[in-house]
């Protein structure tokens, strides 16, 4: 999983060496963590504002055939937005298992650990901190944002389809009004 950096003269390294070498490792690691979540943050802002403006054009426009074209880039944009936070969700992934490599190896060059890893708060029952860690990831969350919106985009859409008219070019609220013109009732 990418590029692990060997030690190999690590033997040649003084403890004081190695410990500077690591941590700055890490926070390499960590500034580099943050700079993807930025990324991150930055696309899906983009992508959710182009959204309420074209979504705020159509309605604006009463969802008229001619505001389809922007209600399926609607769709689209949600259907982006999921693409790109699964590929920042990898390299913030990716990201993780270096930064704990680091971590890690700074742990056992001083023998000390901040946080045990069986580590529970008092009042929180074990069942509860993993059920709590697994609905609460904020991944989920921008996940269900973008799906949101390619629901949105295609309600906007059949909302474009439903009110067209095209014998007479004209928009209707209902399919019944249509039925009712093209049968004379």
């Amino acid at each position: 999983m990418g590029h692990q950096p060997r030690l190999s003269n690590a033997a040649d390294l003084t403890s004081a060496n190695k410990i500077q070498f690591l941590l700055e490792m890490y926070k390499e690691q960590c500034a580099h963590g943050r700079h993807t979540e930025g990324q991150r943050h930055l696309v899906t802002a983009m992508l959710l504002g182009a959204s309420g403006v074209f979504m705020g054009i159509a309605s604006t426009n009463g969802f008229t055939i001619e505001m389809l074209p922007l209600a399926v880039t609607v769709s689209i944009m949600g259907i982006l937005g999921i693409f790109f936070a699964r590929a920042y969700e990898a390299k913030w992934d990716e990201i993780t298992v270096k930064r704990r490599y680091y971590r890690e190896k700074l742990e056992d060059i001083v023998d000390i650990s901040p946080i045990p890893k069986d580590y529970i708060p008092r009042n929180m029952p074990a069942d509860m901190e993993i059920k709590r860690r697994r609905f609460t990831r904020l991944r989920v969350f921008w996940n269900l944002t973008f799906v949101l919106v390619i629901i949105v985009g295609g309600v906007a859409s059949a909302l474009c389809v439903i009110k067209y008219d095209p014998m007479n070019n004209r928009h209707h609220l209902s399919a019944n009004l249509q039925c009712d013109e093209l049968f004379g009732k």
